[in-house]
């Protein structure tokens, strides 16, 4: 198996004998801190109501400890985007489908875990692992050849990435709320822009949309690979991450809705109400969680109006109030498509608004267009400097640290479970 090259003045180990493979089972339900992958961070997941749903998932979760490294191998043919590596800051539980590496001799998980992640963004562990989907394990990984730097350079070697890497955080932070910001600007203009134009009446969505309820067919190519957006992927009116491939027996079976350019989907769960998107020809022909309703406007409506609806935060607040459920509180699709909606009854003046919504909204988008391209700056230079410093290349034995602050890259979490979905279908009964 394949590893990055280091200096040669550090020896190597098999990483077996350096880590054991951790099966520390919480059958007693003896922790319920449920822990969870969050932009290659290890971090709280919310916390929900205990129900006996929810004990029994937490029973089949692994414990584990400070120090202990996690190691998602799901998917590794498909997925190049997720941040697969991360280090475990405090004791609690995580899900037992990745891998969980607990040390066994005196060594630094986080230089290790440093090093896994640079392995991780040059695509290493992608094409390893066996079966149909490309799964890595324990007993894969174990034959891996690493480094093992003195202990005192392997502590050096943290101290200075935990600072660059913090510097370099706090500027990717920086960036994303000043992108935060423009987007709340951007939902001022919309609910100001519809709120003077639109008429007096107020009637149910489902006047001007159906629901496509189309789905993938027994007849798909075995072998056909199809795009998949959970719902992670969907931010506010945009898609947030690359879509994930399936091939027809691989897709989930709560996600084989497929949705059309024209349509528009909105998540009927409370935690990504914000996650409503448009769908061009782009996308068209993915599919997509059961956890959105996927909305087919009629000749009543202008596809590109209908997003700007849904976005608002008139429509969004009464969502919030239909919603129901403890865990994943969520509106069904009878209730969403009841919503009362105001808007312009003609067409034209429907396109009138697109249109001068779009050029004050243009400038916003070029500027969030800017500043996304200095934050992939900052994390390739990042990726370059964790790189060089955990194969030797660049040296830090003698740089002397200054006093810093730690801090991760960013606030928002990825999805709560391995498929970056949640069981949707369980929450559209329940609400």
């Amino acid at each position: 198996m394949s590893s990055l090259n280091f200096t040669s003045r550090w020896p190597s180990k098999r990483l077996g004998s350096i880590f054991v493979e951790n099966k520390d089972k919480n059958t007693d339900l003896s922790n319920t801190f449920a822990l969870q992958f969050s932009y290659g961070n290890i971090v709280a997941k919310p916390e929900w109501e205990l129900s006996s749903s929810l004990e029994e998932t937490y029973k089949g979760y692994t414990r584990v400890n400070s120090g202990d490294i996690v190691i998602n191998g799901l998917n590794l043919n498909y997925d190049f985007v997720t941040q697969r590596v991360g280090l475990v800051r405090t004791s609690g539980i995580i899900t037992s489908a990745y891998i969980l590496l607990r040390k066994r001799i005196n060594v630094s998980s986080g230089f290790y875990c440093y090093y896994f992640k640079a392995m991780d963004s040059q695509k290493i562990f992608n094409g390893m692992g066996t079966g149909i989907r490309l799964t890595l394990s324990y007993p894969l990984l174990k034959n891996l050849n690493v480094p093992v730097p003195p202990r005192a350079e392997q502590d050096q070697i943290v101290r200075f990435l935990d600072w660059k890497v913090s510097s370099i955080n706090k500027l990717i932070r920086t960036k994303i709320k000043e992108i935060n910001l423009l987007r709340e600007l951007k939902q001022v203009l919309i609910n100001k822009e519809l709120l003077a134009k639109s008429n007096r009446e107020r009637v149910p969505l489902k006047r001007y949309v159906k629901s496509n309820r189309e789905s993938l067919s027994e007849r798909t190519s075995e072998n056909h690979r199809i795009e998949y957006l959970d719902i992670g992927s969907v931010g506010y009116g945009y898609i947030k991450k690359k879509p994930k491939y399936y091939t027809f027996s691989e897709a989930p079976s709560r996600a084989r809705r497929i949705v059309r350019s024209g349509d528009t989907i909105i998540s009927t769960v409370r935690t990504y109400l914000r996650s409503v998107c448009y769908i061009d020809d782009d996308f068209d022909g993915c599919i997509v969680s059961t956890g959105f309703c996927v909305l087919t406007p009629n000749h009543q409506i202008v596809p590109e109006f209908l997003g700007f609806v849904l976005s608002s935060d008139a429509f969004i607040n009464e969502v919030v109030r239909a919603s129901v459920g403890t865990s994943y509180p969520a509106i069904n699709e009878s209730k969403l498509l009841s919503i009362k909606i105001s808007l312009p009854e003609h067409i034209d003046e429907q396109r009138k608004i697109i249109s001068d919504l779009s050029k004050k909204l243009e400038k916003i988008d070029r500027t969030i267009s800017y500043i996304n391209d200095l934050i992939v700056t900052y994390k390739e230079l990042k990726t370059r400097l964790i790189s060089d410093v955990v194969t030797g290349q660049i040296d830090v034995r003698n740089i002397e640290i200054p006093e810093y602050e730690y801090v991760d890259e960013e606030l928002e979490s990825d999805s709560d479970d391995v498929d970056g979905d949640f069981d949707s279908e369980d929450i559209s009964e329940e609400a």
